[in-house]
């Protein structure tokens, strides 16, 4: 697996994403003040800290940057003669819609396509990922509840380690 290329980000904006990806002290420990957010994450892939290598870069991309990485991974992770089951088949086409065009129409397809499933799968977290990239975590006429920033880099963080790609 290759991590993305990461923005430069303050070293506010790095310990921001730290916190949102819910970095222990062993991870922060590896930070040093002047790193970049791409040497961070570097940092902790080769001290063997994988999964926190991912679930910072998930938190450190901007949303779309992170979804686009996830669906990357999760889409190149799919051999031609794995079985896709008709939710995660709906799922990836939702989250592709939502890559080659992101917006608001995109993003509901993608919320009612997982709308009360239990995520289980690489190809539902992603789903959720772009359902929770903005507007409102609940449809209809009640009022907007917006999602906090760090669920849709929860959920690229989870599809990508769900895929094996991690």
């Amino acid at each position: 697996m290759t991590l993305p290329n990461l923005p430069d980000l303050t070293a506010e904006q790095i310990r921001e994403a730290c916190r949102r990806a819910g970095m222990e002290a062993e991870h922060t420990a590896l930070l040093e003040p002047d790193m970049s957010a791409s040497g961070y994450a570097a940092r902790l892939w080769s001290a063997g800290q994988e999964e926190a290598a991912i679930r910072f870069s998930a938190q450190a991309l901007p949303k779309e940057d992170a979804i686009r990485w996830g669906y990357e991974l999760v889409r190149g992770g799919l051999k031609p003669d794995t079985p896709v089951s008709p939710l995660d088949m709906g799922a990836l086409h939702a989250v592709y819609a939502w890559v080659v065009a992101p917006g608001e129409q995109a993003r509901c397809a993608a919320l009612d396509c997982v709308d009360d499933v239990d995520p289980q799968t690489p190809s539902v977290w992603l789903a959720y990922a772009v359902a929770w990239s903005g507007g409102s975590m609940v449809r209809g006429d009640d009022t907007p509840v917006p999602p906090p920033e760090h669920l849709t880099g929860i959920a690229v963080a989870m599809a990508v380690l769900l895929s094996g790609s991690g």
